[in-house]
C-alpha cells in the first residue's frame, strides 16, 4: 500500500461521506429468536441470506426485506461463516463446535465436517473454524483460525485436499486466519485478522503478498474484481483494489458503542454493500449516494 493512501486513511480523509445505509435488519418475525448476525450473503434474486446466533440461525429475506424461509441444524452454538457453493447449496461454520455444515437451498441438511466439540489439527478435525471460500468447479478453501492457524483445501464432495500455515507473524503464518475469498484467477486471500493483514497465496498455499490495511474481520470479492474488507476494529469498510490500494471507504454507524462494528460483508451484483454488524445485532444494507 503506498504511504500516501496509508497517511489519508489514517487521517480519516479518504473515507467517503457517499455511502448510506438504507435498510436494516431487524424487524424480523416474532417466530424469529434474534441474537447476533455472523455473516449476510447477498442473493442472485436480490435478496439476502443471514446467519445468526439465535433460532432459527438461517434466514432468508426477499428483496422487499420479507422473511421467505428458515431454517437451521439443532445444534448450533455461535453461527461464523456463510457462504454459497457453485450448485447452489449454503454452507455455515460454527466456530465453537468446530464444524462446517452443508445445506441444501431448502433447508435439509446435507454434509458435516468436522467432529462436535472435539478441537484437533488433523484431516478430519478443525479447531476454531472460521470462514470458507469457493471455486468454480466446487472445490474450497477453509480458514481453520481460532485454534487452528492455517488453511485447509478440500474438494467439492468434502474430501481433504491439503493445508498450510502455522502460528506465527510471518509470511505464511497466521494469528486467527478469519476469512478468505478467492479472487478469478484462483489466488487465495486469508484475512489474517489478529496480524492485521491480508495474505495472499497461490491455490496450493504458496505465499505471494500482503497487504496491511486494517484488521480484516471479513473480506469478499466485488463482480468488478475490488475486494471489501470489514475492519471490526476500526469500524469501518474498506474497498481495495488489484494492487492492493484503498479506493474507497466508509465509516459505519455507531449506534451501539461497546459492540463490534462489521463482522463478514457481501457485495450484491448492483454494488450494494451488506454487513453483518455482530456486536450491534443488525445488518445493514449500504448504497451509495446519489
Amino acid at each position: 500500500m503506498h504511504k500516501a493512501a496509508i497517511s489519508l486513511l489514517l487521517s480519516g480523509l479518504l473515507f467517503s461521506a457517499d455511502w448510506k445505509p438504507v435498510q436494516t435488519w431487524p424487524p424480523v418475525p416474532d417466530t424469529v429468536q434474534w441474537a447476533k448476525p455472523s455473516a449476510v450473503l447477498a442473493l442472485a434474486d436480490g435478496g439476502v441470506m443471514i446467519f445468526q446466533r439465535g433460532a432459527p440461525a438461517l434466514l432468508r429475506f426477499s428483496a422487499g426485506g420479507k422473511m421467505v424461509s428458515a431454517f437451521s441444524s439443532g445444534f448450533f452454538q455461535n453461527a461464523h461463516g456463510l457462504k454459497m457453493a457453485p450448485d447452489g447449496n449454503i454452507w455455515v461454520t460454527d466456530y465453537t463446535r468446530h464444524v462446517i455444515v452443508k445445506f441444501s437451498p431448502e433447508g435439509k441438511q446435507l454434509l458435516m465436517l468436522g467432529k462436535l466439540d472435539q478441537i484437533a489439527s488433523d484431516r478430519e478435525h478443525f479447531g476454531g473454524v472460521a470462514d470458507l471460500a469457493f471455486l468454480p468447479n466446487g472445490d474450497f478453501y477453509v480458514a481453520d483460525g481460532y485454534k487452528n492457524s492455517r488453511v485447509v483445501k478440500f474438494d467439492r464432495t468434502g474430501k481433504y485436499l491439503m493445508e498450510w500455515g502455522r502460528p506465527g507473524t510471518g509470511p505464511g503464518e497466521f494469528h486467527l486466519p478469519h476469512c478468505v475469498a478467492i479472487d478469478t484467477s484462483g489466488k487465495v486471500y486469508v484475512g489474517d485478522r489478529e496480524n492485521k493483514r491480508i495474505q495472499i497465496f497461490t491455490a496450493d498455499g504458496k505465499y505471494l503478498n500482503e497487504w496491511r490495511t486494517g484488521s480484516p474481520y471479513g473480506i469478499t470479492f466485488a463482480a468488478d474484481g475490488t475486494l471489501w474488507m470489514a475492519d471490526g476494529v476500526n469500524n469501518r469498510v474498506v474497498q481495495i483494489d488489484k494492487a492492493g490500494r484503498v479506493i474507497d471507504s466508509f465509516d459505519l454507524p455507531v449506534d451501539k458503542p461497546d459492540g463490534t462494528g462489521g463482522h463478514m460483508l457481501s457485495v450484491a451484483a448492483d454494488g450494494s454493500v451488506y454487513v453483518a454488524e455482530t456486536g450491534r445485532f443488525k445488518v445493514r444494507k449500504y448504497v451509495r449516494s446519489k
